[in-house]
């Protein structure tokens, strides 16, 4: 599994994105499957390398996709790959 071999800083990445998927689910903005398909494609393909690679998960709605490239987690996650 990936988190196994995550530093630190990318362990606490992937635990900011999962509030954030959390927090979305709660407000109505995600349903509990589309976080898990999220976090899923984190773990099967690694960090994204652009924000719009939310449009390459399968069985997200266009609404869900737009707010996860709005998510500063997941812009977060972007951002780290490119240091």
């Amino acid at each position: 599994m990936l988190i196994g071999v995550l530093s630190k800083p990318l362990h606490a990445q992937l635990e900011e994105l999962d509030a954030a998927l959390t927090e979305q689910v709660n407000l109505g903005w995600l349903s509990g499957q589309e976080r898990l398909r999220i976090l899923d494609h984190v773990v099967r393909t690694g960090f994204p390398i652009a924000i719009e690679e939310a449009w390459a998960i399968e069985g997200l709605t266009h609404g869900a996709a737009r707010a996860l490239m709005q998510s500063q987690a997941w812009q977060h996650l972007v951002q780290e790959v490119h240091h």
